[in-house]
Order: C-alpha cells, then sequence, then structure tokens
C-alpha cells in the first residue's frame, strides 16, 4: 500500500509540473505574440471568434474601469 501511494504522489509531482511548464510556455508566446507593449486590440469580425469575458457580477462602472485589464488578458467582448 505505501508503495502504491508513494507511485501515485511521483505521478501526482510529475503531472503538475508538466501542467507548470505548459501555462508558462502558453503564457509566454502569447507575450510575444502581442509585443512589447502587452495589448492586443485586434478585434475580431465575429463575435464567435473572440474570448467573452462574463462579468456577471460586476457593475458597469467597474468594467469601464478595467477596460484595458481586460484586452491586456485577451478578452475581445464583455
Amino acid at each position: 500500500m505505501k508503495k502504491l501511494k508513494g507511485i501515485l504522489s511521483i505521478f501526482l509531482v510529475l503531472a503538475l509540473i508538466c501542467t507548470c511548464v505548459a501555462f508558462a510556455t502558453t503564457a509566454q508566446a502569447a507575450d510575444t505574440a502581442k509585443g512589447k507593449t502587452g495589448l492586443d486590440t485586434k478585434l475580431q469580425d465575429k463575435i464567435e471568434d473572440g474570448v467573452i469575458l462574463h462579468a456577471l457580477c460586476w457593475g458597469y462602472s467597474a468594467i469601464e474601469k478595467n477596460i484595458p485589464a481586460i484586452a491586456a488578458a485577451g478578452y475581445s467582448a464583455v
């Protein structure tokens, strides 16, 4: 039973490390694609092609104040 727990622990650690590496690689590629400003403001032709932020609990003023951060995060619609 201890051997099984040890093998499972090693597997979970490796899975976590792989996930972190994949996330870091994806984030770095996205930053490179956006250029030095970090802000990609290109809008999509159709809303279905973009990424939508569902801000259900946000007020209009909070959304308006955070538009630059929302755009920098890659969302193209709210």
